[in-house]
């Protein structure tokens, strides 16, 4: 579920069909193709999981939390449906939730005809796993939503918009989502040498496997020169190698550039800062 929730997160941070595509296929790499196909369904909205109610659920963490109902109402109109709005009163979490999203599902398939009051013992116990992100997707999934609201592209890319270019690059921060556990990072940000300087290119999903991320992030805690709240300066030193789709102008980025479709392809723990790329 947490893969799951963050493919939903990064895929409304873009409208481009082919950053979209890099990453629905990088989190194919990494899921069956049971899950992948389940995923995309709920993604594109031809599968739907309702087994609530939004008035339920806001119903349920209203009473969970003794807080009068009104407030969801009056907050609700800030913005967000009204399960968002009622999910976001729940106590922050800083855990994750393990469960594959195809037990997810199996879940909420069996909750439809089960009784309020256990629908909601269940619910509340599962949301309790969760990070806030994830909390947000499942309300979506429970009350028969889309779990991201991007419309990801129907038709398959153009081969010049899927060729990958590739990079080696060094890591410059590593960022814990506020809702992961000490111990993990969520993405991290790479880049290269201009001149004398390292100069960041793009933020990308960790996606490393079990016993890389392991060592990675082992190293990355160890290399931490400071740190910005969940985000860490890590000295320069950790080296790998990048895949990217697109390169873009950018005001804001000290390279003046930014990566479009970026994703890990691997570490490389026999590199050094010598092998790093260098911006022309």
């Amino acid at each position: 579920m947490k893969r799951f929730s963050e493919l939903c997160a990064d895929l409304e941070r873009t409208a481009r069909p082919n950053v979209m595509r890099a990453m629905i296929d990088q989190y194919a790499a990494s899921q069956s193709k049971e899950t992948v196909d389940l995923a995309l369904s709920l993604i594109d909205g031809s599968l739907s999981l309702r087994a609530m109610r939004p008035r339920e659920v806001a119903t349920m963490i209203t009473t969970h939390v003794a807080l009068p109902s009104w407030l969801i109402d009056q907050s609700r109109t800030l913005g967000g449906t009204l399960a968002e709005t009622a999910v976001l009163l729940l106590s922050r979490s800083t855990s994750t939730c393990d469960r594959p999203l195809t037990s997810i599902i199996e879940l909420f398939d069996n909750l439809k005809g089960a009784s309020i009051q256990h629908r909601c013992e269940v619910v509340l116990s599962l949301l309790h796993e969760c990070s806030m992100w994830e909390r947000t997707v499942l309300v979506r999934m429970l009350v028969g939503q889309r779990p991201t609201r991007c419309e990801i592209p129907q038709e398959p890319l153009s081969h010049t918009e899927t060729t990958e270019r590739f990079m080696i690059t060094t890591m410059l921060y590593a960022h814990k989502a506020q809702s992961i556990g000490e111990q993990m990072y969520s993405h991290f940000t790479v880049g290269v040498k201009k001149g004398d300087v390292y100069v960041p290119l793009a933020k990308i999903p960790n996606t490393l496997n079990a016993e890389t991320n392991s060592a990675v992030e082992k190293l990355a805690t160890q290399r931490t020169v400071e740190k910005f709240g969940p985000t860490h300066w890590v000295s320069a030193g950790i080296i790998v190698e990048i895949a990217y789709t697109d390169v873009v102008p950018s005001t804001r980025t000290k390279s003046g550039i930014k990566l479009q479709g970026a994703r890990i392809v691997r570490w490389l723990p026999d590199h050094t800062a010598v092998d790093v790329a260098l911006l022309l």
